[in-house]
């Protein structure tokens, strides 16, 4: 953790996690932020993977909503290499 004595040792070879600010999640937050998204069903989630976790939100955004984001900023987006949603295997 930051501050702590182990850390202490670590920062004089980096800079210093004070510069960053406390932790975002204290240990085991990950896995209870991810199982409160599983719960978020309006976006119909699915777990991939959970060590490390990845999830998928088939219904992220709505078709309108999809189409704005293409309009707007979407003009060189390609389909991720590091997946297949097709064949179900994935990187």
């Amino acid at each position: 953790k930051c501050g702590s004595p182990e850390h202490l040792k670590v920062q004089r070879r980096r800079s210093a996690c004070s510069k960053l600010g406390p932790d975002a999640i204290s240990e085991g937050g990950i896995a209870s932020m991810f199982k409160r998204a599983m719960e978020m069903d309006r976006y119909k989630p699915r777990v991939l993977n959970d060590d490390p976790w990845v999830l998928q939100f088939d219904e992220f955004l709505s078709a309108e909503e999809a189409a704005e984001v293409l309009r707007v900023g979407g003009h060189s987006f390609k389909p991720s290499l590091t997946g297949n949603s097709d064949s179900g295997s994935f990187a």
